[in-house]
């Protein structure tokens, strides 16, 4: 037994910081809390991954230690979280009323409507919406601060352009990821996944930020963790454009 609680604390100990006091939903923010909308071009372009590691970087940057997805479920997160995840899930769900629950870094809300929940909490949290249902991109993009379109190499870069264009017409105009792009360049990546990986002639220059493909990174963001390696400092990048006003 007390082997198993060495390795729980061990699991824990890179997660848990020290405990503090909320008083509100969010202490005051030294930079803006952004709304991000992120959207996928298809289903399985990794768009759920690239919303979770995004908030999970804008949560590390935020007094609050901590940010909100609002999605369309919760699959791949991990059943720890840090202190702050967890009373921001507490605030959330008492004060929206959605279920939501804490997961690494992250509070993720996935019940309800969620333009409600951005309406509710902007400028509260940083918060982003990761849109699966295509219908809604539209509205999401009215309401966000930010537009972030999901690729892969797989897709015509025309389609990403027509797709930013059309989201462009009702919100700020989006931000094209490109995502599980060539991964030669990170050494962190398995060699055998590097040789699969192609660089795409196609997109070059027509990507606002390029994610190399790494499954170990992207299982890591989908667990609320963020991710580190030539993944984490794409996303980093990302995080630093929807940081800007």
């Amino acid at each position: 037994m007390s082997a198993a609680r060495s390795a729980l604390s061990r699991a824990q100990s890179w997660l848990i910081e020290p405990p503090g006091p909320l008083e509100a939903l969010a202490p005051a923010a030294t930079a803006p809390r952004p709304l991000v909308a992120v959207c996928g071009i298809a289903g399985g372009c990794g768009a759920t991954a690239i919303a979770r590691a995004l908030a999970a970087e804008l949560a590390a940057r935020d007094p609050l230690r901590s940010a909100v997805v609002a999605g369309p479920d919760g699959r791949g997160a991990l059943p720890l979280a840090t202190p702050a995840a967890a009373r921001l899930a507490r605030l959330v769900a008492d004060r929206v009323g959605v279920e939501a629950r804490p997961s690494g870094r992250l509070c993720l809300a996935t019940g309800g409507d969620p333009l409600a929940l951005g309406r509710a909490l902007r400028g509260e949290a940083s918060l982003v919406l990761d849109v699966a249902a295509r219908h809604r991109a539209s509205a999401a993009a009215s309401l966000a601060d930010h537009v972030v379109v999901v690729a892969v190499p797989g897709t015509e870069p025309a389609l990403a352009e027509i797709v930013a264009a059309s989201l462009a017409r009702t919100g700020p105009r989006p931000l094209i990821v490109l995502n599980r792009a060539a991964a030669a360049a990170d050494p962190s990546t398995p060699a055998a996944e590097r040789l699969r990986a192609k660089p795409v002639p196609a997109w070059a220059g027509r990507a606002d930020v390029v994610v190399p493909s790494s499954a170990a990174a992207a299982r890591l963001a989908l667990g609320c963790r963020g991710a580190g390696g030539a993944f984490g400092s794409a996303v980093a990048a990302l995080a630093d454009r929807c940081a800007q006003p």
